[in-house]
């Protein structure tokens, strides 16, 4: 059976499994600094974007906070703690607006499966409960392809982003960034029939395959959602430098000293040369649903 392998760098924790290798950063955040399959990069760094890079965490519904991200969750230093094979993470106390909490991220590998488990403990520090959800937000290369299971609704927030440009088959929501203009942000906020979001990674044209990221996780019903948010979450930034693929976990009633816990797998794969990478794609569509139902 495969294993993983675990070093520490200073405040960097590197994980390697299979061919995908992982970089934790303490330091900023606990973020998800590096995410790889061999050579090809599946998240952005700071050479792309100084403040939005990599895959952080962020409390939901942003009303309660607003911008910018609160610094103790986003950005400042976690505590790492290595539990056999699991990075467990822990935020210091942190203020989303007036609820009172902390946050522990853990992650897991699966060599077997080349997959990453990912959790997100929130817990309450304040004296009445609250409700809140979890929000992963992970910053993907420009010229991919991202697409989710369509749900009952999708809306843009008012504000300075206009309309995600989308396409709708196979009861698929598809958004391919090669299509979009640069000039203004444009953001989607859906709900989702599927447990997951699937973004794919292009290759150099000609050398190079392309690279699945897919994020599998619990279907949250609309009841269930946080106020004003959706499961699924698409942010093309105004540059065209980058892409958001982001997801949602189910707004909770957390009382004092209670916690409340959001998984999510990650599963990273090479596409098979002669697989259509396209809007509508079936080989990409029925390849995606394997994973999903962990029959691959």
């Amino acid at each position: 059976m495969e294993t993983a392998a675990l070093r520490r760098r200073d405040e960097q924790l590197l994980l390697e499994f299979g061919e995908v290798r992982l970089e934790l950063d303490a330091a900023c955040g606990a973020r998800v600094r590096r995410l790889a399959l061999g050579s090809t990069d599946l998240l952005i760094g700071e050479d792309v974007h100084p403040t939005n890079w990599g895959s952080t965490y962020w409390t939901s519904p942003q009303d309660d906070w607003g911008w910018p991200p609160v610094a103790a969750i986003d950005h400042e230093p976690y505590t790492a703690v290595v539990e056999g094979d699991t990075v467990s993470l822990r935020s210091g106390p942190a203020l989303a607006g007036t609820k009172r909490l902390s946050v522990t991220k853990r992650f897991t590998p699966r060599a077997g499966r080349q997959a990453l488990e990912v959790e997100y403990v929130v817990r309450n520090l304040g004296d009445a409960p609250f409700s809140i959800a979890s929000w992963e937000i992970s910053r993907v290369p420009a010229g991919g392809l991202s697409f989710f299971a369509a749900g009952a609704r999708e809306y843009t927030l008012v504000g300075p982003h206009t309309i995600l440009p989308t396409t709708k088959e196979r009861g698929v929501t598809w958004f391919d960034h090669r299509r979009f203009e640069p000039g203004q942000g444009a953001k989607l906020n859906a709900d989702s029939s599927g447990g997951w979001l699937a973004h794919v990674v292009r290759g150099p044209e000609g050398a190079g395959a392309d690279v699945l990221f897919l994020k599998s996780f619990d279907v949250v019903p609309l009841e269930r959602q946080a106020p004003g948010e959706g499961v699924v979450e698409l942010y093309a930034d105004e540059t065209g430098a980058y892409v958001e693929v982001e997801n949602q976990g189910p707004f909770d009633r957390i009382e004092p000293g209670a916690t409340s816990v959001y998984r999510v797998t990650w599963l990273v794969r090479a596409l098979p040369r002669d697989m259509k990478v396209a809007i509508g794609s079936a080989d990409l569509m029925g390849f995606v649903q394997a994973l999903v139902d962990g029959s691959e």
